[in-house]
């Protein structure tokens, strides 16, 4: 009678009777977690573009009050905190309802002025934008307008962008006049 040799494993082990579904169910696992990571890295989309708050200070200078259905002026102060330049800078504005766009500087891309391009910004350069039209609503009511600044920066693909937005109060309309009667 022949002996096994130590080397051989018998025929009804668990390595030659699972070798090919293991290898099958290691590859699949493998192919799972390559693309669910290349799905979270470069696929997943919530909605909102990054932010990268480091790069961008942008503030809205408003009023906190003004009479209804006077003229206000919002200045955007945007500055590059960031060391390298800053591209493709859309500046969108949302004014809040009640307000008629009159004036700013500089001019915005389309004539209603909600969306502003503006040229590259070198670090730690800044630019104003000045916006000029009147506001109305009743006393005591509250007007939000907001901005977001769409940019690239030179060492990236891809666009980011910051938001925020300011507050103004309404108050009465600043009505004054003169009632002249015969004596």
């Amino acid at each position: 009678m022949l002996e096994p040799s130590l080397t051989e494993l018998p025929a009804d082990s668990f390595w030659t009777k699972y070798k090919k579904p293991f290898w099958a169910g290691l590859i699949v696992a493998a192919v799972a977690v390559a693309a669910l990571t290349a799905y979270v890295l470069f696929f997943r989309n919530n909605g909102q573009e990054p932010s990268r708050l480091d790069d961008v200070s942008l503030a809205i200078a408003a009023p906190e009050i003004s009479a209804s259905g006077s003229e206000i002026s919002y200045e955007i102060l945007v500055k590059n905190l960031s060391s390298a330049k800053l591209q493709a800078l859309v500046l969108e504005v949302f004014y809040p309802k009640g307000y008629t766009f009159l004036d700013a500087t500089p001019d915005p891309q389309e004539t209603d002025g909600k969306k502003f391009a503006l040229a590259d910004l070198a670090s730690q350069e800044e630019k104003s934008i000045v916006i000029v039209g009147t506001l109305e609503g009743p006393p005591r009511e509250i007007k939000v307008i907001g901005a977001k600044m769409h940019y690239q920066p030179e060492n990236f693909r891809s666009s980011f962008s910051v938001s925020t937005e300011a507050l103004t109060e309404m108050t009465a309309p600043d009505l004054s006049f003169r009632l002249i009667a015969p004596a």
